[in-house]
């Protein structure tokens, strides 16, 4: 990322202000409306937008253009009015300006507990891992060469409490012995002593308004389970797709050409982020272990301790064997039946290796 950001700034005509941007400006600079009456920009919660999209799904497209951002400048905390006449929102998940750009509804599957695992060896160095355990998945990844990145997805919308030990307890005794034995001594340490982090994953479908001078990109726009590592791809298609759009207009000052211009853009990204995003959250699906089904009592209608839903665990299986059996050219997998995932070629190769487009395909392995 930081890498990126400097080649963006670097490039001819860039100008870079960092700062904690407040909300949408209108052409005088004061704070932006969509023009219906509903009152001025201001800054709102993730939160507070999920709740508010029921109620707005109906909204007409803002008639009103959007003339910048007003913000609070890094360098010396004064308060500031950037104009544009094109303003792209990107402000990521936490995004404090979606809900006055879209009509979001965001769902909160699950968690990712991340630690820092010291002096791992993974199994198949220089590789990601998925563990398919129970309850969840558990991913490693190699961040340095001593260091590896563990992401534990903890379902639910509520994390058990690390003020009180339990969510050390829950990553100690639940995910512990699911651990490959090569990294248990280093994840257990990293829970002791490494810092636990935690991340609310969120799901968010696209839902934008046609808003004359802005756009929305990134996390603050669409969302999926962060399972698959899509999130990157996602948003860097769309900035090449908007990029595409947007060279043909010799400049940003007519509003109405700006949306004429890119009003096809939230259709064109469908073939990219929709694959994805169903890649990503129905694997998340799957993985996941299945749910035990309560078995009512023929005697008093009481509910008994039941079984793993067969159909899920189906599912999970018949996945997996999928997995095992189909191969990508110049890229393999190793699996086994506790689920262990590991890629055969580092992340850099095998995205070489897809984007090649290869129509050679493999047999099935037995």
């Amino acid at each position: 990322m930081q890498l990126l950001r400097e080649a963006a700034a670097a490039a001819p005509g860039v100008t870079v202000r960092q700062g904690t941007v407040h909300g949408l400006v209108d052409d005088e600079g004061r704070p932006w409306d969509d023009g219906s009456g509903g009152g001025a920009s201001s800054s709102s919660t993730a939160a507070s937008a999920s709740g508010a999209a029921s109620s707005s799904s109906s909204r007409a497209p803002p008639s009103r253009p959007v003339r910048g951002v007003s913000y609070r400048s890094a360098c010396d905390g004064q308060q500031r009015v950037a104009r544009a006449h094109l303003t792209i929102v990107c402000d990521g998940m936490y995004s404090n300006l979606r809900s006055k750009l879209s009509t979001p509804q965001i769902e909160a599957p699950s968690y990712f507990v991340g630690l820092i695992l010291k002096n791992a060896t993974l199994p198949a160095p220089s590789h990601g891992h998925v563990v398919l355990g129970v309850p969840s998945p558990v991913l490693f990844y190699p961040i340095s060469s001593t260091e590896v990145r563990c992401l534990v997805d903890v379902p639910g919308d509520r994390l058990p409490s690390a003020s009180t030990g339990d969510l050390a307890r829950y990553l100690l005794e639940v995910i512990g012995p699911q651990v490959p034995a090569a990294l248990r001594a280093p994840f257990e340490e990293a829970v002791r002593f490494g810092g636990v982090r935690a991340m609310q994953n969120k799901l968010m479908a696209a839902a934008p308004l046609h808003t004359p001078g802005a756009l929305l990109l990134g996390d603050s726009f669409n969302m999926r389970h962060p399972l698959t590592g899509g999130g990157m791809t996602v948003a860097l298609g769309d900035a090449a797709l908007l990029l595409g759009m947007l060279q043909a207009l010799p400049s940003f000052e007519d509003p109405a050409a700006t949306v004429l211009a890119t009003r096809g853009f939230y259709t064109a990204r469908k073939p990219l982020s929709a694959t994805i995003n169903t890649l990503a959250n129905a694997l998340y699906v799957v993985f996941v272990a299945p749910k035990v089904v309560a078995k009512k009592s023929g005697k008093d209608g009481q509910e008994e301790a039941g079984e793993p839903d067969e159909a899920h665990g189906a599912m999970r299986d018949a996945c997996f064997d999928y997995l095992v059996c189909v191969r990508v050219r110049d890229t393999s997998c190793n699996f086994n039946r506790r689920g262990l995932i590991i890629a055969h070629r580092p992340v850099t190769e095998t995205s070489r290796a897809l984007s090649k487009g290869s129509p050679e395909t493999h047999p099935r392995e037995q």
